[in-house]
């Protein structure tokens, strides 16, 4: 049988963390801990920071250790990172690994906290077996530290927002709020969110807004991507704010930025860019994105804003719909490719034009008569890179 190492200096540093951090990182330094050990709990207080590409670097440093309680917590914090960066199966594939490892140890503190981080990855996947089987084992793990008792008590919230049963997640809200000031920063955060995504669930944007003030007192995540793109989009609902959107505010959740400029493309007519940026979303996560601007999520601030759009995307789609029927493809064409600021996937184009993708060697052939003559007739120098058609004065890489 395999020896199983206590290190009890580790566990005593991580079970005070999840109770109280700060008195935690005065004892960082301490010898008789290990360099995974040490950068473990370093681990921790960066992600308590928000700095998740910190963290995942950090944690990635350290390869399979003999220790099967640092086996246990690297997994954890990527399963923490890649969940709060919506990489959901990813982060469940390391979440599910952790409690196995934990086990051997019997320290409730530590197999409760990676419950709790399991559930809510079931929860932002809408899983609500999984959800509620998670929580089960999250009461019959004895709870010893108020703050426990509120981690639980907001996943019991969130799972009755998951199934819909908004009486019972309003009076668990309201019980959370009477116990706002027992909480930590972290936690606050974590509540305000929740009452987010309460109030969301009934388009009240009002208090939306209410709630990403709160959210902005707290320093870890007034600058993170998440509020930035909660802040944009909700501001655009309430406000009709213009979106102003650039790539460089969203360099660890490219899909916010995929799902902004889906809507500034929706917003202008510009059905193609949508389109584009649309199959970028599909491609990121196909269990919540779907042909034709749908989403799982219906309440979600994306969803919402497709909604208010919505009378855009069917004017657009009847009015190429309405030219085809009129035999013009070549105009079509010769519009996209002058309009369109991106390049043009030929599975794009072909669905805009015959109403389905590329199927055989036929409809490429097809495709590119239809080129040649939208060449001839428009005068137009249209190249082809990368799968994709363009004009050749387009300064836009197609890499």
């Amino acid at each position: 049988m395999k020896k199983i190492i206590y290190p009890k200096v580790f566990i005593r540093l991580l079970t005070t963390f999840h109770r109280n951090p700060r008195t935690t990182e005065k004892e960082l330094n301490d010898k008789r801990l290990t360099l995974d050990e040490k950068n473990i709990l370093k681990g921790w207080f960066l992600l308590r920071k928000n700095k998740i590409s910190e963290v995942i670097e950090l944690i990635q440093t350290i390869t399979i250790s003999s220790s099967e309680l640092v086996n246990a917590q690297k997994n954890l914090l990527l399963g923490i990172c890649y969940n709060n960066l919506c990489q959901l199966k990813r982060a469940e594939t390391h979440l599910l690994q952790v409690i196995p490892n934990l086990e051997n140890f019997n320290v409730r503190c530590l197999t409760f906290i990676a419950y709790y981080n399991l559930f809510i990855c079931y929860f932002n996947q809408s899983n609500q077996e999984a959800s509620e089987k998670t929580i089960d084992k999250m009461k019959e793990l004895r709870i010893d530290h108020f703050r426990h008792e509120l981690l639980l008590l907001q996943c019991q919230f969130m799972f009755h927002l998951l199934i819909n049963e908004e009486e019972k997640a309003e009076i668990l809200l309201s019980r959370l709020d009477q116990q706002m000031d027992k909480m930590s920063e972290s936690m606050k955060l974590g509540h305000y969110y929740d009452k987010f995504n309460f109030y969301l669930s009934k388009s009240n944007l009002s208090e939306c807004l209410k709630c990403i003030h709160e959210m902005k007192k707290c320093r870890s995540f007034n600058f993170s991507e998440n509020f930035i793109y909660m802040k944009i989009l909700l501001e655009h609902l309430v406000y009709n704010k213009s979106l102003y959107v650039y790539p460089q505010q969203f360099k660890l959740n490219h899909h916010f930025y995929f799902q902004l400029k889906v809507i500034q493309a929706i917003q202008s007519l510009d059905l193609v860019t949508a389109k584009l940026y649309w199959k970028k979303l599909m491609h990121f996560d196909s269990e919540n994105y779907f042909d034709h601007f749908r989403v799982k999520d219906e309440s979600s601030l994306l969803a919402l804003a497709i909604k208010k759009y919505q009378h855009h995307v069917d004017s657009a789609e009847k009015e190429i719909g309405a030219t085809i029927s009129e035999g013009r493809k070549e105009k079509i064409l010769a519009d996209l490719i002058q309009n369109c600021s991106h390049p043009i996937p030929k599975e794009v184009i072909h669905q805009l034009i015959w109403g389905r993708g590329l199927e055989d060697k036929d409809d490429m052939v097809k495709l590119k008569k239809l080129v040649s003559r939208v060449r001839q007739l428009y005068h137009l120098d249209i190249k082809f890179k990368n799968n994709c058609y363009f004009l050749s004065t387009d300064e836009i890489n197609v890499a």
